[in-house]
């Protein structure tokens, strides 16, 4: 029995064009994580290295279930510059549990465009989806990443762990995240 192949929906903002990441996006994503402003609260070696490569590779070519994994971001201006990533895949912990996360080259920070691409996925999980609930888990020292996930809804809930790392889980329900909406 083969496995499906499933395929994410492009997302598109008044900015933004969201694709599915493939590998037409891994030296892209491998020059993004290379930046160590980029991966600083990241506790893996992204280095450029071929265990880093094989690692994005297996990230982009690993199927995360019905509706879910990465989407690469891209300029409504100018479609072929890569902005960075967003995405919507299971917990380590708790498979039942689904993840945000977002990473933009640095270039790019400042001007919104995380929390942009990441309400648009955010909408996708909850209407499209139908998702009860997402997590963020965030480094308790990624002050931006923390802005970006209360722009969108999220509270914080906890400190966590997950292996060895130390992170503060956000969670948004649906329900919050409709009462936003109205």
């Amino acid at each position: 029995m083969t496995e499906e192949i499933v395929t994410l929906p492009n997302l598109t903002t008044a900015r933004l064009i969201l694709r599915e990441r493939t590998l037409a996006d891994l030296v892209a994503n491998v020059e993004m994580d290379q930046d160590q402003a980029a991966t600083e609260f990241i506790h893996e070696a992204w280095d450029g290295s071929p265990r880093h490569v094989t690692n994005v590779k297996r990230q982009i070519e690993r199927q995360y279930g019905q509706g879910l994994g990465y989407w690469s971001i891209y300029s409504q201006a100018d479609p072929a510059r890569f902005l960075g990533w967003v995405l919507l895949t299971p917990t380590e912990e708790n498979g039942a549990l689904v993840k945000i996360g977002w990473r933009l080259r640095r270039d790019y920070w400042g001007h919104g465009i995380a929390t942009e691409a990441a309400q648009a996925v955010t909408q996708y999980a909850f209407q499209d989806l139908q998702l009860p609930k997402l997590a963020a888990g965030i480094s308790p020292d990624n002050e931006r990443g923390q802005r970006v996930a209360e722009k969108l809804g999220f509270t914080f809930k906890q400190p966590i762990s997950v292996g060895e790392v130390q992170l503060a889980l956000y969670l948004l329900t649906r329900e919050q995240w409709l009462t936003l909406q109205a």
